[in-house]
């Protein structure tokens, strides 16, 4: 007597569309070879959920459960990273437009097929700055043409003082990579808290000096537009070309 088909559902969550085709493509190759009678892909774009349905199959259930939780595990956990901490639920961020580096404006959208690296300082910063973008710079020739793939995005927590023009002066002495974002002060920290940054101006500053307290840390956003990857602030160049090889390939 022939098995009677069984049907279930599966729930995927924060699968970019680049692996969602891939995913795709492996759920159909698997209930092929299991037996599968239907298999039909949803993307809820609007709440950023990728699930399957309706997937009809006259063997186990279970073990296809069990074959393609294991593949998808394989394929998408984050595996590379290892000197980041990768962030369980990951950041949908809000669009958000400033002033550049380049002269004009940009949005977080204007990067979609990018991955970012994002950190805050400022140009007048003694110590932190300079080498966090000594190491990003660092990591970006390290990984040679993968680098492509990545742009650094350095936003001031002094806007009044780094505009554009002094920005670009800056970061052109780092890598051709880096963009330097400015703008609204409000602006700016409405970023950082998406990012979960503080900073403030230091007391003892004067008129001549200005110092800031600020986040160090380094930001991995994915192309969809989500944060994914905290890197701590003694991350050296290799340790993020090392973690980045294999996610830009």
């Amino acid at each position: 007597m022939p098995m009677k088909p069984l049907t279930f559902s599966s729930a995927i969550r924060n699968v970019s569309s680049a692996q969602a085709k891939m995913l795709g493509a492996a759920v159909l190759e698997a209930g092929t070879k299991m037996g599968c009678r239907e298999v039909t892909v949803i993307n809820q774009r609007g709440q950023k959920k990728w699930w399957f349905s309706r997937i009809s199959v006259t063997t186990s259930g279970v073990v296809l459960v069990l074959f393609l939780s294991s593949l998808l595990w394989q394929r998408f956990a984050p595996t590379s990273i290892v000197h980041g901490m990768v962030l369980q639920s990951p950041t949908a961020l809000t669009d958000f437009t400033l002033e550049s580096s380049l002269e004009q404006q940009v949005s977080l959208h204007d990067f979609r097929d990018q991955y970012l690296l994002v950190t805050f300082g400022y140009t007048s910063c003694p110590d932190v700055c300079p080498l966090s973008l000594g190491n990003l710079a660092a990591a970006l020739n390290e990984l040679e043409d993968n680098a492509e793939k990545l742009t650094i995005l350095f936003v001031t927590v002094d806007p009044e003082r780094d505009r554009p023009e002094r920005l670009a002066s800056y970061l052109s002495y780092f890598h051709k990579r880096m963009i330097g974002l400015t703008g609204d002060v409000d602006d700016i920290k409405a970023l950082a808290t998406q990012f979960g940054v503080f900073f403030e101006q230091r007391a003892e500053s004067g008129p001549e000096s200005l110092f800031f307290d600020h986040t160090a840390t380094i930001m991995l956003v994915d192309p969809d537009g989500y944060l994914r990857v905290v890197f701590p602030p003694t991350v050296t160049g290799s340790q993020i070309a090392q973690d980045l090889s294999r996610l830009l390939h």
